[in-house]
């Protein structure tokens, strides 16, 4: 019973530390913005401001702002309103339909950026409502699996208030399954988040880690805690934490044998609830007295507490409550002798005790089938992420192929162009070569012909002037000759 307190406690916590504004402030707001985008925002953030008192209002605005995120193609919108519709149904015990609406919130974050912080934001509040869901089915492996993946994403995001929600209602887990080692370890780093020393849900951790410590037997460490969250739940005004914070106190002296301080602090839990108008805690308050008294064979008193119990667990129709106050009157009225009257109760405690099982039956075989749904929904989900992933790695070969083709070609076509731009430096280089050369032999004919026509000249008119008239003439045909052979040569580039 107390492990169910505290779990609930916590995600009160968990649910209502995210909240910015007051519904009252943003419904002014709202009614004063035309802009669709920024009333859509508007509207989730309303339908948060609701948790965890009303969970119609909290519906009913979260359809509204479901419906726009349709319209607008919001998809990271439209995930958060899910996330609200799934808290609303989790409030009002509707664990099925809440199971769908965050099934759907966690598959649409999946589907979008994940490196936006608005998407790993939404897809940490899907994990850990999906958390919470399983937690309060009892089922705490799927808890803890989802309490750890959304504060990893947290962690990422460096969102440290956020994580010490989120470890807090890891170390209740381990806590719920006499894990105290592992519990105290996530409490402790709840305690070393909150920077706030009156934070109200510092006061809390500490009541847990006094709680632990107490199911580790070191009552000395757990007095002390508890001290340190009395403090801080009286300065918050915390009246429900406190009631159950003296609940505890009240255990921890009977087990330490300190009977007149664990009346004292029962009697303080007594007061707290009924100012606060919680029965449920009072109804746990009576019951612990109602044990004490039997403890000290004190039978009146313990009747007295009993009948109390009996009153307050009808009154919240809390079964378990009711069947083991019904042994307990059976075990007295055995002591006392009225045999009567224990066949009675004894009878009302079984017959309660066979609805607890019939209800616990029932409860596995909703559990079964959320579970079951739960599972059958993520393998389609996840067959459906495979096929994704699949057809994105065919195309990102593909898209690697074209690009290797694609390199290919332009190589291949840069090759070719770069022979053919080579071969044309080529060709212009032996062309310039050639006309270069042919310049040259021009050149030099130009500066030759007229040293060796004067030259020959003047022999020839040597052998004039000396007579000679057989060698001139032999020469002057001969120097005729060469002038045609050079005239008609000198076009050629080879002679």
């Amino acid at each position: 019973m107390r492990y169910r307190f505290i779990i609930g406690f916590l995600f009160f916590y968990f649910w209502v530390g995210a909240q910015p504004q007051s519904a009252d402030s943003l419904q002014q707001v709202l009614r004063k913005e035309n802009n669709p985008v920024e009333r859509l925002r508007l509207l989730n953030a309303l339908s948060d401001a609701y948790k965890p008192a009303a969970p119609e209002s909290m519906r009913t605005y979260a359809l509204q702002a479901q419906k726009l995120a349709v319209q607008l193609d919001d998809h990271v919108q439209e995930g958060y309103a899910l996330i609200s519709l799934g808290n609303a149904d989790v409030l009002q015990s509707n664990y099925k339909r809440a199971l769908r609406y965050f099934q759907q919130a966690k598959s649409i974050f999946e589907t979008e950026n994940q490196t936006l912080p608005s998407v790993k934001i939404g897809m940490a509040k899907a994990l850990g409502s999906l958390g919470i869901i399983f937690s309060e089915q009892s089922n705490y492996t799927k808890a803890l699996e989802f309490y750890l993946k959304a504060v990893t994403i947290y962690e990422q995001l460096n969102e440290p208030e956020r994580c010490a929600r989120l470890y807090n209602n890891i170390g209740v887990l381990y806590q719920s399954q006499q894990a105290y080692g592992k519990a105290l370890t996530y409490f402790t780093k709840t305690e070393k988040l909150l920077k706030d020393p009156n934070d109200p849900v510092l006061g809390v951790t500490y009541t847990n880690i006094g709680n632990a410590l107490v199911g580790q037997k070191q009552y000395t460490s757990a007095t002390s805690y508890y001290q340190k969250a009395q403090i801080i739940l009286e300065k918050n005004q915390d009246a429900r934490g406190l009631g159950e914070l003296f609940n505890n106190l009240g255990l921890l002296y009977q087990k330490k044998g300190q009977k007149t301080a664990a009346i004292q602090a029962w009697q303080s839990a007594e007061q707290t609830f009924t100012a606060f108008g919680e029965s449920f805690g009072l109804g746990d308050t009576y019951f612990y007295l109602a044990q004490f008294w039997q403890t000290e064979k004190q039978t009146d008193k313990a009747r007295f507490y009993a009948q109390k119990t009996l009153a307050l667990a009808r009154q919240n129709d809390v079964l378990e409550q009711q069947m083991l106050v019904e042994k307990l009157l059976s075990e007295l009225a055995e002591k006392e002798g009225d045999l009567t009257a224990a066949f009675r109760h004894y009878k009302l405690y079984t017959t309660l005790k066979d609805s607890i099982q019939n209800a616990a039956s029932i409860r596995k075989g909703v559990e079964a089938e959320l579970n079951f749904e739960f599972d059958k929904r993520n393998l389609l989900q996840k067959e459906a992420l495979l096929k994704k992933d699949l057809l994105l790695q065919e195309t990102a070969k593909r898209n690697r192929l074209q690009l290797v083709y694609s390199i290919l070609i332009a190589v291949l076509l840069f090759g070719l162009g770069f022979l053919w731009y080579n071969r044309l430096q080529i060709k212009k280089t032996l062309t310039l070569q050639k006309e270069l050369a042919e310049y040259e032999q021009k050149a030099l004919h130009l500066q030759m012909n007229p040293h060796f026509v004067f030259n020959c000249l003047g022999s020839i008119s040597s052998f004039i002037v000396n007579n000679g008239k057989e060698s001139a003439v032999k020469y002057l045909a001969k120097f005729s000759k060469l002038m045609r052979l050079t005239l008609e040569f000198s076009k050629e580039s080879l002679i």
